[in-house]
């Protein structure tokens, strides 16, 4: 059974992203289709480096010349992760 829920899933994705603890959301790129609402992911917070797990509450797609923000500034996930900051596939090494 296939659902349509209106948004055209084409384009570029952005995920809608909370921090734990917060209200507002930020936008990250990614190119992971996989990735669900309700999933966490790393992404780069700041400019030294550092990363946090935030979760995403919503997905969005844009054309190129629709995104709600310029390319550059929009920072990239790194990579989908479980709630504890694993990565799915490394807990089946275990």
């Amino acid at each position: 059974l296939f659902v349509f829920d209106g948004q055209d899933q084409t384009g570029l994705i952005f995920l809608s992203c909370e921090f734990e603890g917060g209200s507002k959301s930020y936008y990250y790129r990614t190119d992971d289709e996989t990735i669900d609402i309700g999933d966490y992911v790393r992404v780069p917070v700041g400019e030294n480096g550092r990363t946090a797990i935030v979760e995403v509450v919503d997905i969005d797609y844009f054309e190129e010349d629709e995104v709600p923000m310029p390319l550059e500034k929009v920072k990239v996930v790194i990579e989908k992760v479980d709630e504890f900051g694993v990565y799915p596939e490394d807990e089946e090494d275990e």
